[in-house]
């Protein structure tokens, strides 16, 4: 997972691939600090996942752009649309079941 530090850099990764997921942090957040190495594990297994990390101190305009007003939260986008959104604690299991059974619809098509 790379740092992005603006909204701008962040929109382009997301305009620019398929997959990405963000990780929404704040500075001295120790739940993030939790569940940063988890989801990193989780997006490890989809080769085609970008995955960003986001520190909402660095430009705190971007939680209300967001909605992301409590972390750590993960947005997941496909195509440059979100389609998991997580909040105020992050469950990587759930994130993962979710992201198999999109893949496996998207092989479908």
């Amino acid at each position: 997972m790379t740092s992005v530090q603006s909204v701008q850099d962040m929109e382009n990764v997301v305009l620019s691939n398929t997959w990405v997921c963000i990780f929404f942090t704040r500075s001295n957040c120790a739940a993030s600090a939790a569940d940063l190495p988890r989801v990193r594990r989780m997006l490890n297994k989809f080769s085609d996942m970008v995955g960003c990390i986001f520190n909402i101190d660095d430009e705190p305009a971007a939680a209300g752009r967001y909605l992301v007003f409590d972390t750590p939260a993960v947005i997941v986008y496909f195509n440059g649309k979100p389609v998991i959104r997580q909040t105020g604690g992050v469950t990587p299991n759930e994130i993962y079941n979710a992201l198999q059974q999109m893949h496996q619809q998207q092989d479908l098509s």
